[in-house]
C-alpha cells in the first residue's frame, strides 16, 4: 500500500460514496488535522491510516485521513521486510464522521522478528523502477514475496520499486490497482506476490 516507503504507498487505498464528509490530512508523528472533504461515489467510511518505515537507526511515523470504501476496513495490519532492518509496516482505522472525536487512532502491534524459515529477494529502488535484490530472511507471518513497481505522486511524481518479505494483508492491498489518498496518488506497473520460499531452497 507508506515516508520513503510509508510514503510511498501511503496506505492508499480507496475507491470512489454518498455525502459523508471526511477529515482528509497527512503529516509526520500519530496524528494530523485538516478540512473536511465531501466523499465521492463508493466511499462511505472515514479511514485514518498509521504507516511506519523502519531502517535502524531511525524509524518514522506518519498518519494520514481521508474517504475510503469500507471493504478496505477488514484487511488488517500490513507488514513488509525489504532486509538490512527495513521493513515498511500499516494500519487503519474506520469511522463514521459523527465519530471523529471519538474514534481511537490506528496501532501497529510489535514487529516479530522471528526467522519462518522462508526467504524472499528483498530491496528498495529510490527514482528507479528496478532495483538489485538480495535474499532476505523473513519474519513471522511473512509468508509472501511482494514486488512492486511504479510511481507515486506527492508533490512531484517519482519512480519507485521495491522487493522483500510480505504477510498476507500486504499482498491483498496491491491487488487494487491504481489510487489515491490523501493527496499522494499511486500507480503501479508491477504488483505481484507469490509464496515465499524455504531458506532450504536457496
Amino acid at each position: 500500500m507508506w515516508s520513503l516507503l510509508g510514503c510511498f504507498l501511503l496506505g492508499a487505498f480507496l475507491a470512489t460514496g454518498t455525502c459523508l464528509q471526511c477529515e482528509v490530512c497527512y503529516g509526520g508523528g500519530n496524528n494530523c488535522t485538516g478540512e473536511m472533504k465531501t466523499c465521492g461515489a463508493g466511499q462511505d467510511t472515514c479511514i485514518i491510516s498509521l504507516m511506519e518505515y523502519s531502517q535502524p537507526p531511525v524509524t518514522i511515523t506518519s498518519v494520514a485521513k481521508d474517504c475510503g470504501s469500507s471493504s478496505f476496513c477488514k484487511i488488517g495490519a500490513e507488514e513488509i521486510n525489504l532486509g538490512s532492518g527495513m521493513q515498511v509496516r500499516s494500519n487503519i482505522v474506520c469511522y463514521k464522521e459523527n465519530q471523529s472525536g471519538t474514534v481511537s487512532l490506528p496501532v501497529l502491534p510489535p514487529p516479530d522478528t522471528k526467522p519462518n524459515g522462508l526467504q524472499c529477494p528483498g530491496c528498495v529502488g529510490m527514482f528507479s523502477t528496478k532495483c538489485n535484490a538480495k535474499p532476505v530472511a523473513c519474519n513471522g507471518e511473512e509468508t509472501k514475496c511482494i514486488n512492486i513497481a511504479g510511481n507515486v505522486t506527492v508533490v512531484q511524481t517519482i519512480d519507485v520499486s521495491f522487493k522483500g518479505c510480505a504477510n498476507e494483508a500486504s499482498c491483498t492491498m496491491i491487488k487494487l490497482g491504481p489510487r489515491t489518498f490523501a493527496g499522494i496518488s499511486t500507480d503501479l506497473a508491477t504488483a505481484e506476490c507469490s509464496a515465499a520460499v524455504s531458506t532450504k531452497a536457496w
